[in-house]
């Protein structure tokens, strides 16, 4: 029990700190990622390039963010200047809420990647518990639509379903996108959403699922009640919710629309997906409830038995003193009252 809770006890004395290092961290990752698959810099500027992204994180959120953009900015000009623009055009647009909720752009970011692990349904779940409903909302759409572009990016199929497993190919990208006019690279990127109305509802609907499923987990999570009451079971119901509600989502869409969904819907990866991201989710949010719990009091040392006798004398002393100061004070005895003699002598003087 010491080691947990001297863990625990350092944990909530630099839990600020600790966060923000573990951001600033995976945000340095992030751009390592992207400089190791488009090897643009110079191969001894790539770590100064990451070193200077985690050290703004570390203290600056808003710069941080700017200078991940900046970083990346270089590489995506490489393969189309276009793809550059219109990046930086959203990057700029959304950098209030995404500088923000900087932990949030992270895992937004790291969906392509989570999903070749099959970890991409750890995203809106743990939006939900962490950010609650209405920002939870948001940042689930947005992993949803993200992965979705990066995945038609490299030629894939952009659905949720056949996108777990893989990772997006930067050469690829560069093939499908290099050279290309303005209004070419925008037609490229709306191409894997819209070929006919049908498709385009599809990946809208599987983007909106994974939104109203963070909202709902959120609703839960955000219930202070419930968390006293049912603690950690209310985290694992809100966790497993989600994953029965995306499961269910996704074949209810299958149902729907047969003819853009797979012809087999593939239960054993959408189980091992669940099941993951119900564990992970589940596991990360009641370990930071955990933390976030006030520590319990350090045990008392039992009193030895000299101490305890001297106190039981001290006691002693102290009673035999009150009861010393409360006792009644003697009254002397005094003579029984007799009633006043007459004396006719000051009559008589006045008569005279």
């Amino acid at each position: 029990m010491l080691i947990p809770q001297s863990a625990h006890r350092l944990f909530k004395r630099y839990q600020s700190g600790i966060e923000t290092a573990a951001i600033a961290a995976m945000l340095g990752a992030l751009v390592a990622v992207v400089l190791l698959n488009i090897p643009v810099y110079p191969q001894s500027w790539s770590p100064v390039l990451v070193a200077v992204v985690v050290l703004l994180g570390l203290r600056y959120p808003l710069p941080a963010y700017l200078a991940a953009v900046a970083v990346v900015l270089y590489p995506l000009y490489t393969i189309s200047i276009y793809l550059a623009v219109i990046f930086f055009a959203v990057a700029v647009l959304l950098q209030r809420p995404l500088s923000h909720y900087l932990g949030a752009t992270v895992l937004i970011v790291a969906v392509p990647w989570l999903a070749k692990y099959q970890l991409h349904w750890v995203v809106p779940i743990l939006a939900g518990l962490w950010w609650g409903a209405l920002n939870g909302f948001w940042i689930a759409g947005l992993a949803a639509l993200w992965g979705k572009v990066l995945g038609g990016m490299s030629g894939a199929n952009i659905d949720w379903l056949l996108l777990a497993g893989r990772m997006p190919s930067t050469a690829a990208m560069a093939q499908r996108f290099h050279g290309l006019p303005a209004i070419d690279t925008l037609n490229k990127l709306l191409q894997p959403f819209a070929p006919d109305s049908t498709v385009l509802l599809y990946h809208l609907m599987q983007i909106v699922l994974w939104a109203s499923v963070a909202a709902l987990v959120g609703i839960l999570g955000d219930s202070t009640w419930l968390h006293r009451r049912f603690y950690p079971w209310l985290t694992i119901f809100a966790a497993a919710l989600g994953g029965i509600g995306l499961a269910a989502g996704h074949f209810l869409l299958s149902l729907w629309l047969p003819d853009v969904a797979p012809q087999i819907f593939p239960w054993e990866q959408v189980f091992a997906t669940m099941t993951l991201g119900v564990v992970i989710a589940g596991g990360f949010d009641v370990t930071r409830r955990f933390l976030d719990l006030p520590l319990a009091p350090a045990p008392r040392k039992q009193r030895t038995l000299p101490r305890l006798k001297r106190l039981l004398r001290s006691e002693k002393r102290q009673k035999s003193k009150a009861a010393a100061d409360n006792a009644p004070i003697p009254v002397p005895n005094l003579p029984a009252w007799e009633p006043p003699q007459e004396n006719n002598d000051l009559i008589l003087l006045e008569l005279d």
